[in-house]
C-alpha cells in the first residue's frame, strides 16, 4: 500500500494543478489557448495515471506471470516521468533531462516492463525532488548507454547525496533514511 500511495501520489498532484490551471483559465482573455492546452496535458496525465493503477493491479492479479518486456527508449519513460512530476519538478525549479543515444545517435534501448520501469525512473526522480539540495537549482539527469549486450542506466543529481555507510541499506523496501 505504502508503495501504490508513493507511486500515484506525484501524479493526482500533478492532474490537480492541471485542473485547478484550467478551472482558472477558462473565462479569462486568453482562454482559447490556455484551456485546450490544460485539457490535454491533464488527458495525458490522467491516462498514464490510470496505466499506473492498471500495472499495478496487473501486478498483484498477474504475480506469477512473465513480465511484458518491449524494447524501450529510456527517454521516452523519462517523458512521461516528467510529465507526471510536472507540478512537483515545476514548484521546485528541477530541471530534468536525458540521454540515451548510442555511438550511432540511435536511442539505447532496452528491454524492460514499460510500467514498472516507469514506476522505478519515477521513484528515483521523485527522490532526487525530494531530496535535492536547496542552495542551488535542482539538476536530475537520467542517461542510458549500451554496452555489447546490456544497458547501463544512470540517474543523477547535484542534490545532498547519501553517505557511503547508507548506500545499501536506502535500496531496501520501505526504507528511509533521516
Amino acid at each position: 500500500a505504502g508503495v501504490v500511495a508513493h507511486d500515484l501520489r506525484a501524479p493526482v498532484r500533478t492532474a490537480r494543478l492541471l485542473a485547478d490551471r484550467l478551472v482558472f483559465s477558462i473565462g479569462s482573455p486568453d482562454a482559447e489557448a490556455r484551456v485546450p492546452d490544460f485539457a490535454a496535458r491533464l488527458e495525458g496525465c490522467l491516462s498514464r495515471l490510470e496505466a499506473l493503477i492498471a500495472g499495478v493491479l496487473d501486478q498483484v492479479s498477474l504475480r506469477d506471470k512473465p513480465l511484458a518486456l518491449e524494447a524501450l527508449s529510456i527517454c521516452d519513460l523519462v517523458d512521461t516521468v516528467r510529465a507526471d512530476l510536472g507540478a512537483d519538478l515545476e514548484a521546485t525549479g528541477s530541471e530534468l533531462t536525458c540521454s540515451d543515444r548510442t555511438a550511432s545517435s540511435q536511442p539505447a534501448l532496452v528491454m524492460a516492463d514499460a510500467v514498472r520501469m516507469r514506476q522505478v525512473l519515477g521513484n528515483l526522480v521523485e527522490n532526487s525532488i525530494k531530496y535535492r539540495d536547496p542552495s542551488r537549482p535542482n539538476r536530475i539527469t537520467v542517461s542510458a548507454e549500451r554496452h555489447v549486450d546490456q544497458v547501463v542506466i544512470r540517474v543523477s543529481d547535484n542534490g545532498i547525496g547519501i553517505a557511503a555507510e547508507y548506500r545499501d541499506q536506502v535500496f531496501s523496501m520501505f526504507e528511509r533514511l533521516h
